[in-house]
């Protein structure tokens, strides 16, 4: 039951998010991510491997969430269970933004910066959306850097600096 709810969550967080960031249901034209290898063509899933992974959920299950939503879960299952045969085994999820993937590690905030110039030609960065691993909250630490704090205990990363183009990562 614990899975499901958990795949549910996903599923809402994803809608919610494109419909609040104002982009297109992830997988629709706009966005063109391309599944390795044939749809029912999965790689093993290790034993050790601690996430549960869309393509085994039952068949009444997968028919309850939209398919381009599965697909985008299966691309992010895909690219963990990637990270976790290539020894990376501290993340504790992805995010799949549009063409990128991140993995979620603890501590650790992803900040999309709007850049603005100011009448006296100096920059002012302000960060209008904060992912994190879900140990922290993302709007909490948004506020605290548009009012100039660094978070204790949280490593700032700018997603330009750590997106990864999924289809090439996929690819390798």
């Amino acid at each position: 039951m614990k899975y499901l709810q958990g795949v549910l969550i996903v599923c809402m967080v994803t809608a919610v998010l494109a419909v609040m960031w104002g982009c297109a249901t992830l997988g629709q034209d706009e966005i063109e991510l391309r599944m390795e290898g044939e749809p029912g063509e999965y790689p093993e899933v290790p034993d050790d491997y601690p996430f549960p992974v869309a393509w085994l959920l039952s068949e009444e299950e997968k028919l309850q969430i939209p398919k381009s939503i599965f697909e985008n879960m299966v691309l992010l299952d895909r690219a963990q269970i990637k990270l976790w045969k290539s020894g990376d085994h501290n993340f504790v999820g992805a995010y799949l933004g549009p063409r990128i993937f991140f993995p979620k590690y603890p501590g650790v905030a992803y900040v999309y910066w709007n850049e603005h110039e100011k009448p006296d030609g100096t920059i002012y960065r302000s960060a209008h959306r904060v992912v994190t691993s879900g140990e922290t909250d993302g709007n909490t630490i948004m506020n605290q850097l548009n009012n100039g704090e660094i978070p204790d205990g949280i490593k700032i990363v700018d997603v330009k600096d750590v997106g990864i183009d999924i289809n090439e990562f996929l690819s390798k």
